[in-house]
């Protein structure tokens, strides 16, 4: 019996032993690795910051605002009566802006009974179309080609060459025929030209100020 006793005994000590050891080697080690134990808390600590700071942008939803901003500056630029835009920079949230959007479209559809809405299929196709044919150090949408076709269409005949204007000689130019663009317009054409022959046709300048300084920016016709 006494000889079981001591060998629990001795047990249990090797076994204290063994636990103390253990505690010293651990110690000894985070004395060795502090340095890099001290940079992974504050690695830790940086991600934790990161990720409360994601969790504040998504919250805030900045590709919606972005989204919105787009609408009106692109998307919208175009056509936008003064009035509608002075309204929509009123708004102050994102479902105030997206009913006015909703509501902007219904107002310009066609055949509202339908679940199609041509006019604003339309207008982006011309967006779209645009920004791949025009597009020269500008997104397509932003020239001077870009902009009346998104507001008339596609013209009804395209007549290109060279020719002199004004001071210019031999300048490259196109010119876009439309028969009946708008209700209240007669035969319209615009005639673009490409001085630097870099394909950035523009609009001779006084032209571009008589056009582009239309209300709406599409009611436009000869004799204004």
């Amino acid at each position: 019996m006494k000889s079981e006793k001591w060998k629990k005994k001795f047990f249990h000590f090797l076994l204290f032993y063994a636990n103390i050891r253990l505690v010293e080697t651990f110690r000894e080690n985070v004395r060795k690795m502090k340095p890099f134990f001290l940079v992974s808390l504050l690695c830790f600590a940086f991600l934790s910051v990161s990720a409360q700071k994601k969790k504040v942008i998504v919250c805030d939803q900045p590709s919606d605002a972005a989204a919105y901003k787009k609408w009106i500056e692109r998307d919208a630029a175009y056509i936008v009566t003064k009035e509608e835009k002075e309204a929509y920079l009123k708004l102050e949230t994102n479902a105030e802006r997206q009913q006015f959007i909703d509501n902007f479209w219904l107002r310009r559809d066609p055949t509202p009974a339908t679940e199609r809405n041509e006019f604003q299929e339309e207008h982006y196709e011309r967006i779209a179309y645009a920004n791949e044919h025009f597009a020269s150090g500008i997104p397509g949408w932003m020239t001077d080609r870009g902009r009346i076709y998104i507001n008339y269409g596609k013209p009804d005949r395209v007549e290109t060459g060279r020719a002199e204007f004004e001071s210019l000689k031999n300048v490259l130019f196109e010119r876009w025929f439309y028969d009946n663009p708008l209700q209240s317009c007669a035969k319209t054409d615009f005639t673009f030209l490409d001085p630097t022959e870099t394909k950035e046709f523009r609009l001779p300048l006084a032209e571009r100020e008589r056009i582009f300084s239309v209300p709406n920016g599409f009611r436009i016709c000869d004799g204004l």
